[in-house]
């Protein structure tokens, strides 16, 4: 790691050069454009007021007939809007960050109020309190991409955002992987812009829902939600989380431009008008990186790692015939090792290692919202999504380098076309209803085979394709009974096509205000969650020697989630929020042998190969306290703490600790903006510190390991054993200049800045007969510069 310390000392000098450097000079500034609608009926509001706070002469504008608003002579640095509508709500925008590289869109939803003098206040990390999906009342928060882009060491993803948020725990230093309040990251929902999406993650394995680097740029992304349990109706097929990922929209006004890049990779964006004077927008980006950079660093990834990636969103509004959206994502990515080692457990020479990992992952979806009358409006979604995972593993017998023999081969392809319908109805003032259904065929193609020490050959345990379908359905009513309770309840419905496997699913939530600044949620939900496509076709022989799948008619894991929380609005930007919740797991396949411990709630990827039967159970309980301070005066912080427990059982009939039982997890993270030259320039610092509980591991048998020549687990001692603690400290540095129509930041982000070796699991050493750790890697500096103009 020397190389990663010698880059981080000339890159502090370069940006205290550029700080000398600096000279007074006039106060740039920029256009603010955007729309003003209804919440709920997204009918356009003609004549809303546009305020630029503090602004000396007063500067403002109003919205036209279609809803939409410009207002210019906005003067760069961060500045705040208030956005007024007679007999509405006032809504109040934060430190919204300006620059003089890009204009900046807002997309108002405002709030009909049922009283007169009701404010709203909405900051730019918006108040948490407040996820952009009004329906959701409990467990949900809305994250900002300036906190995407802002955390240290998050590297613009919003996986490694979110473990700043209380209960959420990173899995791996290279892996974007979380575990959300105990359970498995496979429980995490991923979706766009309405649609279920496979996972978005480059360097994906099968059955996981993270990867080594996102693969969509926070370029592309605008304000999401981010949902840790009891999520409203319209979720289904989930256990965990729900990421629910919304895509900004191209400038209708004029063309831009960004150029960035870094160690992680080199990315081009392009937005602008469809034509003049047209409302549409296009807005793409292209990504490519072979992370070699960081390879040069130290950091142990093998040369040829490698990815790319393209997005678009393009908006194409229309008089007659509604709003249409034409969105996607595409991505690929591989690694390839060949490499010539000493064979280890033979002793007698060397051999050559050679794998091939790849992961695709791939989403084409349009769209359309339909205004029928100010009180419904209906939005439909042919979309088609795919993800293609392959891994192979070959090596050579000692002294014989060019004869390889196959060892693993695993292959996982699914394309998924579906469409869904979702209609939003106002009723009256105070209620409105939801109903959304959708349909999904999926056509998958399945491999894993493995050659055991002593096979002359590869024996497949899954080898299946076809064609099967999933069909979701979902209503929910919000009513706001009077200016202080808030109620959701909800029923969303699941069928299976594979095994004709059903879900019924009750959802309640609601939301009362104690004061103006504090507030408490409640909420219930029973979650069900289809499993991995690979388990269904595992293949084994029964006792005539015929080969079976057993796990056919395995049905939905389920879950009963409660959740309560506080919080309270201390002064406006401080908020304390503590939270309670409850996971009851049931229907979770385990193993029908009673010595087994194998339950699908360890599973962190790859394919299982067990027979199972759906008669587990699981349970997920804890406490979490965070208080953030919203930024304020260039000034922000998140302290978090969580206290929890996670177990499961399967027909042994003992509570066991989960993977993920780490007990406990605290984190601090925070940053500060010093301005330049009247908000011409910034220099930013931002650091994150982490400490979690160790993981669960089960124990190896030594004695038995010796005996057998290769690693050998206790199995009657299944996650028992507690591995050390792990702690980490994250740093970022960056630097935004504005000059007069241009916008240049640089920024490096360091990733375990003390270069603490975490411990990741154990491993049998053959050779020396012992038991050894395999850490995390160490020091991580990741350098970015982007141009906006």
């Amino acid at each position: 790691m020397k190389n990663s310390r010698k880059f981080i000392v000339y890159f502090v000098r370069l940006v205290l050069f550029c700080i000398h450097r600096e000279a007074t000079s006039q106060v740039f500034t920029q256009t603010a454009y955007g729309t003003v609608v209804e919440k709920g009926s997204l009918v356009p509001l003609a004549g809303a007021t546009v305020f630029l706070l503090n602004s000396d002469p007063l500067n403002a504008t109003f919205t036209s007939a279609d809803g939409s608003f410009v207002l210019a002579r906005v003067p760069v640095g961060r500045q705040s809007f208030k956005i007024s509508y007679v007999g509405f709500v006032d809504y109040i925008l934060e430190d919204i960050l300006i620059t003089s590289g890009k204009q900046v869109r807002m997309e108002i939803e405002m709030e009909a109020s049922m009283t007169t003098l009701d404010e709203v206040v909405i900051n730019s990390d918006t108040d948490k309190k407040r996820p952009l999906n009004f329906m959701t009342l409990a467990g949900g928060r809305m994250y900002s991409i300036d906190e995407t882009k802002k955390f240290a060491a998050s590297f613009n993803d919003p996986s490694r955002m979110a473990t700043s948020f209380p209960g959420v725990l990173t899995l791996n230093d290279l892996d974007n992987g979380i575990v959300i309040r105990g359970n498995s990251p496979n429980g995490l929902l991923w979706r766009m812009e309405g649609v279920d999406i496979p996972n978005p993650n480059h360097f994906a394995s099968v059955g996981t829902s993270g990867g080594g680097i996102s693969a969509l740029s926070t370029q592309m992304l605008s304000n999401s939600d981010f949902l840790n349990g009891a999520f409203n109706a319209e979720y289904g097929n989930a256990l965990s989380g729900v990421f629910d990922l919304k895509l900004r929209k191209g400038n209708n006004q004029k063309r831009e431009y960004t150029i960035q890049a870094g160690f992680i990779g080199a990315d081009f964006s392009a937005e602008g008008p469809i034509k003049k004077g047209h409302k549409g927008s296009y807005l793409f980006n292209y990504r490519y990186s072979t992370l070699k950079l960081i390879s040069a660093l130290g950091v142990d990834i093998d040369d040829n790692t490698r990815f790319q990636d393209l997005a678009y969103n393009i908006y194409l509004p229309t008089r007659k015939y509604g709003d249409f959206t034409f969105f996607g994502l595409g991505g690929i990515s591989s690694q390839n090792e060949d490499r010539t080692l000493f064979d280890i457990i033979s002793g007698s020479g060397l051999i050559r290692f050679k794998s091939l990992n790849s992961s695709n992952t791939g989403v084409m979806a349009l769209s359309n919202l339909k205004i029928i009358n100010p009180k419904i409006n209906i939005k439909s979604t042919l979309a088609i999504t795919g993800e293609k995972i392959a891994l192979s593993n070959e090596n050579s017998s000692p002294g014989s380098l060019t004869q390889l023999v196959l060892n693993e081969k695993n292959a996982y392809t699914q394309n998924k076309v579906s469409l869904s319908s979702v209609a939003n109805i106002v009723l009256g003032k105070n209620n409105i209803l939801i109903t959304g259904i959708t349909g999904s065929l999926w056509g998958y193609s399945l491999l894993e085979g493995k050659r055991r020490m002593g096979d002359p050959m590869i024996v497949n345990k899954i080898k299946e394709s076809g064609i099967t379908g999933l069909w979701n359905s979902y209503a929910e009513l919000l009513c706001h009974l009077n200016t202080n309770l808030s109620i959701n309840s909800g029923l969303h419905f699941s069928y299976l096509g594979l095994n004709n496997s059903l879900a019924l699913e009750p959802r309640v939530s609601l939301k009362y205000d104690l004061s103006a600044t504090q507030s408490i949620n409640f909420g219930y939900g029973l979650h069900s969650q289809v499993q991995p496509l690979g388990v269904y076709f595992f293949r084994t022989k029964n006792q005539n020697g015929d080969l079976v799948s057993p796990n056919h008619n395995l049905g939905f894991s389920k879950a009963h989630h409660i959740i309560g929380s506080w919080s309270y609005i201390i002064d406006g930007y401080h908020k304390i929020n503590i939270a309670g919740y409850y996971q009851q797991l049931f229907r979770v396949p385990v193993s029908p042998d009673s010595t087994n411990t194998v339950s699908i709630l360890n599973v962190t990827e790859g394919y299982l190969t067990e027979e199972l039967v759906n008669k587990g159970l699981g349970k997920n309980y804890g406490v979490e306290f965070s208080l953030e301070r919203f930024l304020k005066k260039d000034f922000y912080y998140i302290l978090s703490c969580t206290l929890f427990e996670s177990k499961y059982k399967t027909l042994e009939g003992k509570w066991r600790n989960t993977r993920f039982n780490g007990q406990y997890a605290f984190s601090v993270t925070g940053g500060k903006e010093i301005p330049i030259k009247k908000d011409r320039s910034y220099l930013g610092f931002n650091f994150k510190s982490s400490y979690i509980g160790g993981f669960r591991v089960t124990s190896i048998d030594l004695v038995s390991s010796i005996s057998e020549g290769n690693t050998v687990f206790d199995q009657n001692h299944a996650f028992e054993q507690k591995l050390a603690d792990y702690s980490r400290i994250d740093f970022a540095i960056r630097y935004r200049k504005n000059f007069r129509r241009v916008n240049l930041s640089v920024s490096l982000d360091i990733q375990n800045l003390m270069d603490k070796e975490n411990i990741e699991k154990e491993f049998y050493d053959p050779v020396n007969k012992l038991i050894k750790n395999a850490t995390q890697n160490g020091i991580i500096p990741v350098l970015s510069i982007k141009t906006e103009f």
